[in-house]
């Protein structure tokens, strides 16, 4: 799939399709939304989770473990569900302490050809490192208006056993077959997780997981990391790039990260990213993580150059990008289609009509109040803050 910037640049103009306004707080647990409605956007599901017995047990020795469970979602039963905790350093946490998990749902794991509305596996965040609740619907719906390939979201009130959650962010698994083969034509494709500094380095790919497909070796990375390192030195690096890597993709991909103040992410911190690998041997970045954004934590140059000596904490791609000037030129170009895309589909006005469908499920309630607002100002003046700093990509 290669996206081309000047197709994405006339994109930028289209009106946004990613809000579905259907749920509203009709009583004291919120509202809910009907079996057969609309799955994703700005709708408030209910789920509730019945483990089998000595399921508490099992995840107190292994989170990571499925076990079973019935769930009911919006009122329809499933038996015999793969349950299991979810979450990396920030968002994880243990079982049986009485915090919020987050958590995957197999439906498929037990029982062949069990699905919910054509999905047969949920990711099940429980947005603990934002109070605000407002930072992944968002930033998944800008990722999608500008052609990327990024999951789909909603919310849903959670109950597991006679424990009531409070409000999780359902995610579209981006390793899916029904999510690959809508973005990618097919579900053939090698995806891969990168995190906690896992990168396309041979001394930096102990934490890449292979999550689809058959290069369970990881021989393909490998060889990608080959064919990078094999650029002479002082060699412009975009050709060699251009040649593996969707590029126009990639450069918008890294521009929506930063735009977002995304400092968890691939460009940044070189953490919460998935790669896909196509049957052709191109390769694209797929955004995840996205709790820790829309905040000025990027440095005093807006995220589009990093701070000096700070070089080596970005992504690999990254620091290659910036090391050529083409790339950089190209770079500047997207940072340009992500601003007026932002503009275009009003993300703030997105943003606020997510606050007003979570805002009364907040805990912490002055933080989260103070981090909303603070996601509404970080919007209003993204654009102008990183327009200072395009010229320094463009030549200066």
């Amino acid at each position: 799939m290669r996206f081309l910037l000047p197709l994405l640049l006339a994109a930028a103009c289209k009106p946004s399709g990613t809000l579905s306004t259907t749920a509203s707080n009709d009583d004291t647990d919120g509202g809910s939304a009907t079996a057969d409605g609309p799955f994703w956007g700005l709708v408030n599901h209910r789920l509730e989770v019945f483990l089998e017995d000595g399921a508490d047990d099992s995840l107190r020795q292994d989170p990571f473990r499925y076990v079973h469970a019935d769930i009911v979602i919006d009122g329809v039963e499933y038996g015999d569900v793969g349950f299991r905790v979810k979450g990396g350093y920030g968002s994880f946490r243990e079982w049986g302490t009485g915090e919020k998990n987050a958590f995957i749902l197999d439906m498929n794991l037990f029982v062949d050809g069990q699905d919910h509305q054509g999905m047969n596996k949920l990711v099940v965040n429980n947005m603990v490192q934002d109070p605000s609740f407002l930072h992944e619907y968002t930033g998944y719906s800008l990722f999608r208006e500008l052609g990327l390939p990024a999951s789909r979201t909603s919310f849903s009130e959670v109950r597991i056993d006679d424990r009531k959650m409070g409000l999780y962010t359902f995610i579209e698994p981006n390793d899916a077959n029904d999510f690959l083969e809508d973005h990618f034509g097919n579900d053939d494709g090698d995806v891969y997780e990168g995190a906690y500094g896992a990168d396309l380095w041979q001394l930096a790919m102990w934490e890449m997981d292979h999550d689809n497909g058959e290069d369970t070796e990881l021989n393909h990375l490998y060889n990608l990391v080959n064919a990078l390192d094999a650029i002479p030195p002082d060699t412009d690096p975009y050709p060699t790039l251009q040649e593996h890597f969707d590029m126009p993709a990639y450069v918008l991909f890294a521009a929506t990260e930063l735009y977002m103040g995304h400092w968890d992410g691939y460009a940044w911190t070189t953490n919460n990213y998935k790669i896909h690998r196509d049957e052709d041997g191109l390769w694209t970045f797929i955004p995840w993580g996205l709790d820790q954004t829309f905040g000025d934590w990027l440095g005093d140059r807006a995220g589009v150059l990093p701070e000096p000596g700070a070089e080596a904490w970005l992504g690999r791609i990254h620091q290659m990008c910036l090391a050529s000037e083409g790339c950089r030129a190209d770079l500047a170009d997207a940072f340009e289609v992500v601003i007026e895309t932002a503009a275009q589909m009003n993300l703030r006005a997105e943003a606020e009509a997510c606050d007003a469908l979570v805002s009364d499920f907040r805990t912490e309630e002055e933080w989260a109040n103070h981090t909303a607002a603070w996601t509404f100002d970080f919007i209003d003046l993204r654009g102008e803050a990183i327009r200072q700093w395009l010229p320094c990509l463009r030549g200066c």
